[in-house]
């Protein structure tokens, strides 16, 4: 069992219970929010691991929610993943350009997606 926190911003509901069911399932900490202030607010006040963050959110897209993330003097350095519906190659590079250490696209494959977030962990842990 893992004892990584793993923070999943996501406004899709499917998505979002999909997403913590996956991590959760391989044993890691999930800590969900449906949208960005949430999200930091959660990131705020808990010790996360890693951010898998959506670009398509309500209060503030991703990327705004990057920005303020890389801003925080205490957890700028928290790895960040975009992961997206958004498949255009811009916009990939947008994310990895701001600080992403990844871009996984959606739907995914959830033994596909397990094993990209075990790879960032274990560079980055």
């Amino acid at each position: 069992m893992s004892s990584y926190t793993i923070l999943v911003m996501e406004d899709n509901e499917d998505i979002n219970l999909l997403t913590k069911a996956t991590l959760s399932f391989k044993g890691y900490n999930v800590l969900t929010s449906f949208n960005g202030e949430d999200g930091l607010k959660l990131l705020d006040s808990n010790d996360v691991d890693l951010v898998l963050l959506d670009v398509m959110m309500p209060d503030m897209d991703g990327y705004q929610v990057l920005e303020k993330i890389k801003q925080h003097p205490e957890k700028c350095n928290v790895p960040v993943v975009f992961v997206s519906a958004k498949t255009q190659q811009d916009e990939i590079q947008r994310g990895i350009d701001m600080g992403a250490v990844r871009y996984i696209t959606k739907p995914f494959n959830p033994m596909d997606f397990l094993k990209e977030i075990e790879e960032i962990l274990n560079s980055y842990y």
